[in-house]
């Protein structure tokens, strides 16, 4: 399976736990310009999970339309303040070959860091936009590989 994990483009500032902040301009703007890695990275994307909140949705659907997914399904289990191994359980039952994760810091960061580094490793740190392209053989604990990092605009 190949994981795209992506943390939601730039959001209007705001408290973090606000679920109704949208992306800022500049934040749209910024993913309407991918580079070609990125590009060939979301048109071999099957499926496509966000978080339910705002600023995670709109990057979703921006997302959504270079990648073969019909739609975007929305899950609690991408919540900023999510349990990582949860989505690890979630992935297992995934049958897809390429899925893309849209979600939130610190989230995003600790579920890379778990997946490439293994338990007890310190988070990632992700940018609004930063994506992290991860090659897994089975979605568990120290078994991702880095395949390939980007950051829009790219």
């Amino acid at each position: 399976m190949r994981l795209l994990l992506m943390r939601h483009a730039e959001a209007v500032p705001g408290r973090d736990d606000d679920p109704l902040r949208p992306l800022t301009e500049a934040g749209c703007k910024a993913l309407s310009h991918p580079g070609q890695a990125v590009l060939v990275a979301l048109s071999e994307v099957s499926e496509l999970l966000a978080s339910p909140w705002l600023r995670a949705q709109q990057t979703a659907a921006l997302m959504r339309s270079r990648t073969a997914a019909q739609t975007v399904q929305h899950t609690d289990l991408l919540l900023p303040s999510a349990d990582p191994e949860a989505v690890l359980e979630r992935l297992e039952s995934v049958e897809v070959d390429v899925l893309l994760l849209v979600a939130h810091q610190p989230l995003v960061g600790k579920l890379a860091a778990l997946l490439c580094d293994g338990f007890h490793a310190p988070p990632w740190a992700f940018s609004p936009a930063d994506m992290a392209v991860i090659d897994l053989d089975w979605p568990a604990a120290g078994l991702g590989y880095l395949r390939r990092w980007h950051h829009f605009p790219n």
